[in-house]
């Protein structure tokens, strides 16, 4: 593990961390998968045309039911599937991903066909993607911020250069991507396990969740994905095949061309300004568009490159984000990322949505067109309100920058551990006596303080996951408390 990049770093060091990031197996794993799901989602895309519910919005249904990941870890209390497991989910999400794009790819399907083979193309990208997590959430932030900007940028190179070729031939190298983010998995796995016997168990210490903030930054980003899924639903409706090729290629220069920005940025702010700094100056960007989308119709076509470029930003933000607050204890990334992708996903694919039955439907009145650019508008400044009212400056420190990150929980010194445990014990022992709580309800607020779900608790405490909710209920009301996020207020005071 790198050494934490100081804020005063020179420019050279953070350029260093970008080029040595590069050559990292994660990096070049996420950038296959990002390669692959720009060329697979583009394949969705080119069966969307004339539809009011396509192939396209499928993919991104299918995407969103990674939150089934989030329940079967509530459920069971497990805060990572062993790797063995892990393993065989990559492995059998690429082969049925990769047959999903080669159906797609070559036009092999009609029908409700198509919408599965989407349905699959999501799922499967989406698993891959989380299964990623866990070992980029290993990494410190900088190191973490670092190897995606890389992944960025390596996966622009790649579908510029797919761009240039023809069809069969982009149909292939979407599969060889597909394998080799596969692959690369497998080998980050099994390095990782370095022949540990508990790679084959499932991690069965408490997901946790202990809010400390208000995270209506994460529903701002879910109503920046309607907006966006709105252009990628009106570009899918209409997509003209002649222009293609312009299209593939523009989207992929401007994301190459993003990423140098991101990265010079990055560099001579000495690590100040990261992805958080481009992801809230996207929304004039955003709005900009719209509105020349008013001004200049025949813009509207090159318009979705911009907002092509701005969701996979918003996405990789999303996935710092969520390893920060990782990091931080604040909820376990098994619950974080399937919860909060998938509530992207589904964003993104009511916006799309919405954007094929207005296209098709409204696309020639311009009276139409006017009032919905200005109903994005106003949900892209919504969006905005809520990216910058509920983020703290302790996060803008260290999401998307070159800072020093907080310290991982798996590096965390026993003696600091040990102290905060008893600090909380501490707090708790004051509210029982404070407010009058029984026995049972004070082993319910310890375990709670410390972050356990009302799964885990009941398990500890040998009764059912009922009765926990009538603990939890009876504690609130003593407290005066309405929500979790209010208990750890309470015992920080």
């Amino acid at each position: 593990m790198g050494n934490a990049i100081s804020r005063d770093a020179v420019p050279s060091n953070l350029v260093g961390a970008l080029l040595r990031a590069g050559l990292k197996m994660e990096t070049g794993g996420l950038a296959l998968l990002l390669a692959w799901q720009q060329r697979a989602f583009g394949f969705a895309s080119m069966h969307s045309v004339d539809l009011d519910v396509s192939p396209l919005f499928a993919a991104y249904i299918g995407a969103a039911c990674l939150g089934i990941f989030c329940l079967i870890s509530y459920k069971f209390d497990i805060s990572a599937f062993s790797r063995t497991w892990m393993i065989a989910l990559v492995s059998v999400s690429a082969c049925a991903g990769m047959l999903a794009t080669v159906f797609l790819g070559f036009d092999a399907l009609t029908g409700w066909a198509d919408y599965l083979a989407g349905a699959v193309v999501g799922l499967a990208s989406s698993a891959i993607m989380y299964a990623w997590s866990f070992s980029f959430a290993k990494m410190e932030a900088n190191e973490a911020f670092a190897a995606t900007l890389a992944a960025f940028g390596i996966s622009s190179a790649l579908c510029l250069v797919t761009a240039l070729t023809g069809d069969s031939v982009q149909v292939v190298t979407a599969v060889l991507l597909g394998l080799g983010t596969a692959a690369c998995y497998v080998v980050v796995a099994r390095r990782e396990a370095g022949g540990d016997a508990a790679a084959a168990t499932p991690d069965h210490r408490p997901v946790v969740v202990r809010p400390r903030r208000s995270h209506g930054y994460i529903y701002g980003l879910a109503v920046y994905a309607v907006v966006l899924g709105v252009t990628a639903g009106t570009k899918a409706a209409g997509s003209v095949l002649s222009i293609k090729f312009e299209l593939d290629w523009g989207s992929a220069a401007l994301g190459l061309a993003v990423c140098f920005l991101v990265a010079l940025v990055w560099a001579v702010s000495k690590g100040r300004l990261g992805l958080a700094f481009f992801v809230r100056l996207s929304t004039p960007c955003i709005v900009v568009m719209l509105l020349s989308n008013v001004v200049f119709p025949v813009l509207s076509t090159y318009g979705s490159l911009v907002s092509e470029c701005v969701w996979t930003l918003v996405r990789l933000f999303a996935f710092l984000l969520m390893l920060e607050l990782a990091r931080r204890e604040e909820a376990s990334i098994a619950l974080l990322f399937p919860g909060v992708f998938s509530l992207l996903f589904l964003g993104f694919a009511v916006g799309e949505l919405a954007g094929q039955v207005l296209f098709l439907h409204f696309g020639s009145d311009a009276q139409t067109v006017l009032y919905v650019d200005i109903s994005l508008v106003v949900l892209a400044v919504v969006s905005a309100s809520f990216l910058m009212g509920n983020w703290g400056s302790d996060l803008d420190s260290s999401v998307g920058t070159g800072k020093a990150p907080t310290p991982t929980p798996h590096v965390e010194p026993a003696s600091a551990a040990v102290e905060r445990d008893d600090a909380v014990q501490t707090a708790c022992a004051r509210l029982v006596k404070a407010h009058g709580l029984s026995e049972r309800e004070a082993d319910v607020l310890g375990l709670l303080a410390k972050g356990h779900t009302r799964v885990s608790i009941a398990k500890r405490l040998f009764v059912s996951e009922n009765t926990v909710r009538v603990h939890v209920k009876n504690i609130y009301v003593k407290l005066g408390i309405h929500s979790k996020q209010q208990l750890i207020d309470l015992l920080d005071k």
